[in-house]
Order: structure tokens, then C-alpha cells, then sequence
């Protein structure tokens, strides 16, 4: 089940999902996926959000209510 989706602000073709297994990251408009490694706790991520005017930060919340931040635009570390 996808919880939640999101395009990045100033790169459409990578776009954000949360699924009940977890983040995943396409760099190609949803041709392809990879799963990211967090959220650690095993928590489903539910939410995305990018700052207004600052799309290099990045806020995820998981069904848990916890809150993640990503300073890179969620991009891979």
C-alpha cells in the first residue's frame, strides 16, 4: 500500500514513495525504484514534505508520528 508521494520540487523526475516496506526513491519518473534505509525504526513513512523555497530540505513522517529531516533532498547519503 503506498501511504504517501512526492516530486521533488525542482527535479521532476525524482519522486518519493512510502509503502508499508518502507522509503523508496526514483530518480526516473517512477521507471525505477530504489528502497532507502530509513526511516531505521521500521516505522511506515506516511508523509513528505519539502521546504518552501529550500527544496534541499526534506521532512518525513511515519504512521509512528515520528519526524525525519533530510538536509540533501532526501538524495541517498
Amino acid at each position: 500500500m503506498v501511504a504517501g508521494i512526492v516530486i521533488h520540487l525542482n527535479d521532476p523526475e525524482v519522486i518519493y514513495t512510502g509503502t508499508q516496506d518502507g522509503l523508496y526513491r526514483s530518480a526516473n519518473r517512477g521507471n525505477s525504484w530504489e528502497r532507502l534505509t530509513y526511516p531505521k525504526t521500521g516505522a511506515s513513512p506516511w508523509t513528505f514534505m519539502f521546504r518552501p523555497g529550500d527544496p534541499s530540505l526534506m521532512y518525513l513522517g511515519t504512521a509512528l508520528g515520528e519526524i525525519y529531516r533530510s538536509t540533501n533532498g532526501g538524495a541517498p547519503s
